[in-house]
């Protein structure tokens, strides 16, 4: 026989037990060591700061070493764990060349004018300890993103520079990664 009150009970004290366990598996995983990405560092306690100065464009493509530092620089200042500063006074200088860049046609639609392109940049980056040399990393990093061209010359470089800015992201969570998280 249902009966409304019992039934309630039962799903009350089936989802509560559910949520225990959950609880209980989530504690004895952080006792282990697990921790959240992003959440733990890697790179010595020591280093504060970090000095990000526009990169050296070594392609012919316009404006890169622009786009790409200040995405870079946004990844770190969103990061959070290292404080971005300018010049010397940074416990750690992230000096980087723009070493590689391809722009191409992937896919071509049915109008004359929906072209598909992809962009891949390249960049190498050298990250200096000054404060006692002892932590440097010397890295090629590499992202790639593809964008639609449009109909109006100027829609299609505004979509050409957002998909660099967003190669610019990507580069600059790898190397958050990479320098403070070590991995």
């Amino acid at each position: 026989m249902f009966n409304y009150t019992k039934d309630i009970y039962r799903k009350g004290l089936v989802r509560g037990l559910i949520s225990l366990l959950v609880l209980s598996s989530a504690i004895s995983l952080n006792a282990c060591g697990y921790t959240l990405v992003g959440r733990g560092r890697a790179l010595p306690t020591k280093f504060k700061t970090i000095s990000i100065p526009i990169m050296e464009n070594k392609t012919k493509e316009d404006n890169l070493d622009t786009l790409i530092t200040a995405a870079i620089r946004r990844e770190f200042l969103v990061d959070g764990r290292l404080k971005v500063v300018q010049g010397d006074k940074a416990d750690l200088v992230l000096k980087g060349e723009i070493v590689g860049y391809t722009h191409a046609p992937v896919s071509f639609g049915t109008n004359t004018d929906e072209v598909t392109y992809n962009v891949n940049i390249a960049v190498s980056v050298d990250i200096r300890d000054q404060l006692d040399d002892k932590y440097n990393i010397k890295q090629t990093f590499a992202a790639t993103k593809d964008y639609k061209t449009m109909e109006y010359i100027s829609g299609s470089d505004i979509n050409k520079e957002r998909a660099i800015k967003e190669i610019g992201q990507t580069l600059g969570q790898n190397m958050v990664s990479i320098i403070i998280d070590n991995f």
